[in-house]
C-alpha cells in the first residue's frame, strides 16, 4: 500500500468553478428544454386534431422557446450561482482553515 499524504484545500478558482457549474446547468436546461418541447409538440398535435389553430401556434412557440430558452437560462443561473457558491466556499475555507484531503 502506498503512503498517503495529507493536503489542505484552502480555496479554488471562483471563475473556474462558475464555468463548470454553468456548463452542467446548461446540460440540465437542454434536457429540460427537450422534454418540455416534446410535451408541447404533443400538445400541438392534440390541438391540431381539434382544429384549434390558435392553440397549435401557442404550443409550437412553447416548444421552440423551451428548447432555446431553458438552456440559456440554465447557463446563466448556473454561472452566476457558481460564482456565489465559489465566493462563499472560499470565504468559509479561509475562516475554517480549509478542507483536509488524503492523496496517494
Amino acid at each position: 500500500m502506498r503512503p498517503t499524504r495529507r493536503r489542505c484545500i484552502r480555496g479554488f478558482g471562483v471563475f473556474s468553478f462558475a464555468k463548470v457549474s454553468g456548463m452542467l446547468s446548461l446540460l440540465l436546461g437542454l434536457v429540460s428544454g427537450i422534454l418540455v418541447g416534446l410535451g408541447a409538440s404533443i400538445g400541438a398535435i392534440a390541438a391540431g386534431a381539434n382544429g384549434d389553430a390558435e392553440q397549435i401556434g401557442g404550443m409550437l412557440f412553447l416548444a421552440v422557446a423551451s428548447v432555446i430558452g431553458l438552456p440559456i437560462a440554465g447557463l446563466l443561473a448556473g454561472f452566476f450561482g457558481g460564482l456565489l457558491v465559489g465566493l462563499f466556499f472560499n470565504l468559509a475555507c479561509r475562516m475554517a482553515g480549509g478542507i483536509e484531503i488524503d492523496l496517494e
